[in-house]
């Protein structure tokens, strides 16, 4: 699913974006990588890792 950065944050549960938001201040996300122009991807810890994009 792509979207707009300057919509990011309307079409985002507030929930998910609120942790999503506390893993960046905590350092916690790693392996930050540009896999394309304006697409990343990065690991995320949790109970388990899991990869974004």
């Amino acid at each position: 699913m792509k979207i707009q950065l300057n919509e990011f944050e309307q079409l985002i549960n507030e929930k998910i974006l609120k942790r999503g938001l506390s893993y960046f201040k905590g350092d916690a996300i790693t392996n930050f990588t540009e896999i394309s122009n304006r697409e990343h991807e990065a690991i995320v810890p949790d109970s388990e890792e899991y990869t974004i994009q």
